[in-house]
C-alpha cells in the first residue's frame, strides 16, 4: 500500500455526470501532498474515491493510504463546525 502525509487537508464530492444524484457520488480527500514520488511536495491533489476512513487515516480505492497531518483547509474547517462534523484530534496508527 502507498502512504503519503496530506496537510491542509479536505473532503469533497468526487465529479461525477450532471445527471448523477449528489448522494450517489463518491467522496474523496483533497490537500498537499508529501511523500509522494509522482508529485512536489506541496503539490495539491485530489484523490480517487475515499474507501474507509479511520481518525485520520483515509483509504481509497485505487489502494493509497493518506495521513492526515496538522489542521484541515480554512474552508472546511468552517464547513465541519456549522454542520457538526468533528475533526478528529489525532492519528490512529493501523496494523
Amino acid at each position: 500500500m502507498r502512504s503519503y502525509v496530506l496537510t491542509g487537508w479536505s473532503f469533497k464530492p468526487s465529479p461525477g455526470p450532471t445527471y448523477m444524484a449528489p448522494e450517489l457520488r463518491g467522496i474523496m480527500v483533497c490537500g498537499s501532498v508529501h511523500g509522494n514520488p509522482n508529485f512536489n511536495d506541496g503539490d495539491k491533489i485530489e484523490s480517487s474515491n475515499v474507501a474507509k476512513v479511520q481518525g485520520r487515516n483515509v483509504y481509497t480505492e485505487s489502494g493509497s493510504h493518506y495521513f492526515l497531518v496538522g489542521e484541515p483547509s480554512q474552508e472546511y474547517a468552517v464547513w465541519a463546525l456549522d454542520n457538526g462534523i468533528k475533526i478528529p484530534d489525532s492519528v490512529e496508527v493501523l496494523a
